[in-house]
C-alpha cells in the first residue's frame, strides 16, 4: 500500500519493510512520486548532474593546485615533502582501524 503526499512527502505512507511505522521517505514513495511528477525527477536529474561537473572542476582545479606546488619544489623540498606525506599517511592508517 502506497499514499503519497505530495504536499508532504515524509508524510506519504508505505508498507515497505524499510518504510512501515516509520516516517523516511522510501524508494517506494519517491518512485510514485517521480511517477506522479515527471518534471520534477528531470529538474533533480539535472541538479545531480550539475553538482557532479562542479565536482569534476573542483577536482581538477584541486589537481592543478597540487601540480604547481610540487613544480614550485626544489629536489630537496620535495624529497622532504614526500617524507611527510608518507608519514601523515601511515599514520592516518594507523588510526582509522
Amino acid at each position: 500500500m502506497n499514499l503519497i503526499d505530495t504536499q508532504h512527502p515524509k508524510k506519504s505512507l508505505c508498507n515497505c519493510p524499510h518504510a512501515e511505522g516509520k516516517k523516511i521517505v522510501c524508494k517506494h514513495k519517491i518512485a510514485l512520486f517521480f511517477t506522479v511528477f515527471p518534471k520534477e525527477a528531470d529538474r533533480y536529474i539535472a541538479e545531480i548532474e550539475e553538482y557532479e561537473r562542479e565536482e569534476e572542476e573542483r577536482e581538477q582545479e584541486r589537481y592543478d593546485q597540487i601540480v604547481k606546488y610540487v613544480k614550485s619544489l626544489s629536489k630537496d623540498e620535495l624529497r622532504s615533502a614526500l617524507i611527510n606525506a608518507l608519514v601523515d599517511a601511515e599514520e592516518s592508517d594507523r588510526y582509522r582501524y
